[in-house]
């Protein structure tokens, strides 16, 4: 798979290495004592008590003329050059890069500068032809903003931290380059919709409108859209616009995704094959490590997600946002009443009304009481708790003691049976009800009313 480097692999696994140094990685020098600097060994511990020699098991980076070893289709895509130089390896490391699923090694490559300038060129190109463009997005679109992928081989990969620290860590984190560019690409004309495989929520931070991005796995800030499992069921809404994604988009994006076979890769494979039946224009496929998807590729890019979205703004001359530039979201005309109020097209029940039905008003103002009505919380009350550093809204909602705390609050109301009795069935009960509420709310209480029910 390897060109160049097979007998060199075969010989260091061979042979015994000198260990010079250990400062976080190896320097070592081979037997006849010719540095070899472009090599780190993994285990650094064990290299480290050796007293004089120490055999390579692993190797992390290599900085030398080894090239990927595949047919030129595999390296550039159906549309690349031939003449274009094949992908440098940067790091060689023998394991898969999604155990368990159709993944390849996880060696890392990458385009020499100017193949991957013309290959940027090439796919501005097909972006400005494109009827309909889709991008398909996987875990590595997001690293560079601090949140680990699953098929990187470092300690810090999501595969070794709990889906609590992964959302604690996208609460923070900020869109990156690559976010950005294709929100700019959106605005612009050039990507309609985008299916998002990752949970982080990013793509909204950048300003991607959220009616036209499929969270296809779940998002952690949706409470409509859990997080899928892996032996999960995806929402048969989401899954819907995924097949009809795979009908009529001509041109998908596959940008960080290691395609090892999920169900949503689906939208890779379905629109290459129309590509060869001339029906769609293809895919393209940007990421660092192999894929077995890349024979399908009308384009392959080896080269980091941001520096590629750089050179695509520059080439497209696309307005992107700032980095640590808050977003600010785009409202209708007549949308926002007050501050924090809201007129919506959403009835009290979750769902979008029917066509010239009247709007209703959402209060998100501090202390506000509101009802979340799908997710896991469903059916829950809530008190606004005003917003974060970011400027999203943060709710207070728990079932603990809900029962015990209801009790107490009928328990007072007791004393007001007489105009109880006038007023079980009407607005003024609620109004007692809800300015105990706020007046619970402000004490530090937290609230939730999940099984309160008014005849």
């Amino acid at each position: 798979m390897l060109a160049g480097l097979a007998e060199g692999r075969a010989q260091l696994r061979k042979c015994s290495v000198r260990v010079t140094g250990v400062d976080g990685k190896c320097h070592v020098e081979d037997v006849n004592g010719i540095k070899l600097e472009d090599v780190a060994v993994l285990d650094v511990e064990k290299a480290g008590q050796a007293s004089g020699l120490a055999p390579i098991a692993k190797v992390e980076c290599v900085s030398g003329s080894h090239l990927l070893s595949a047919p030129m289709s595999h390296a550039h895509g159906s549309r690349g050059d031939a003449t274009w130089a094949m992908p440098r390896l940067t790091k060689w490391c023998d394991a898969n890069a999604r155990p368990g699923y159709l993944s390849l090694k996880a060696h890392e490559y990458l385009d020499d500068e100017d193949v991957l300038r013309a290959k940027v060129r090439l796919l501005a190109s097909m972006l400005q032809q494109a009827k309909s463009t889709v991008a398909y997005t996987g875990a590595g679109i997001s690293v560079t903003a601090g949140i680990p992928d699953w098929a990187t081989k470092s300690a810090s990969s999501a595969s070794n931290l709990s889906g609590k620290a992964l959302a604690e860590i996208a609460a923070s984190a900020q869109p990156t380059l690559a976010h950005r560019v294709l929100t700019a690409a959106h605005f612009a004309g050039l990507l309609p919709r985008w299916i998002q495989q990752n949970h982080d929520g990013l793509p909204q931070k950048a300003g991607f409108p959220q009616e036209a991005m499929n969270e296809i796995h779940g998002a952690i800030f949706d409470p409509s859209n859990p997080i899928v499992p892996m032996q999960g069921k995806v929402r048969d809404d989401l899954h819907t616009d995924l097949l009809r994604s795979q009908r009529n988009d001509d041109l998908v994006l596959a940008l960080g995704s290691s395609l090892c076979g999920m169900a949503a890769d689906e939208l890779v494979t379905v629109v290459a094959d129309r590509a060869r039946r001339g029906k769609a224009m293809g895919v393209v496929i940007i990421s660092l490590q192999q894929t077995v998807r890349d024979e399908d590729a009308a384009l392959r890019i080896f080269a980091p997600l941001d520096h590629v979205a750089e050179l695509l703004a520059q080439e497209l001359q696309l307005e992107v946002m700032e980095t640590g530039t808050p977003y600010v979201p785009r409202l209708p005309i007549g949308m926002q009443l007050l501050e924090d109020i809201y007129s919506v097209t959403y009835g009290h029940d979750g769902f979008l009304l029917a066509p010239g039905c009247a709007r209703n008003t959402l209060d998100l103002s501090r202390g506000a009481l509101v009802r979340v009505t799908a997710g896991p919380h469903r059916n829950m009350w809530a008190t606004v708790d005003g917003k974060d550093k970011e400027g999203h809204y943060r709710l207070r909602c728990t079932r603990r003691n809900a029962r015990k705390w209801f009790c107490s609050v009928l328990g007072g109301l007791r004393q007001l049976s007489w105009e109880l009795h006038h007023t079980f069935q009407s607005h003024r009960f609620l109004s007692h009800l809800a300015r105990m509420i706020r007046e619970r709310s402000r004490s530090g209480h937290e609230v939730c009313l999940q099984k309160c029910a008014v005849a």
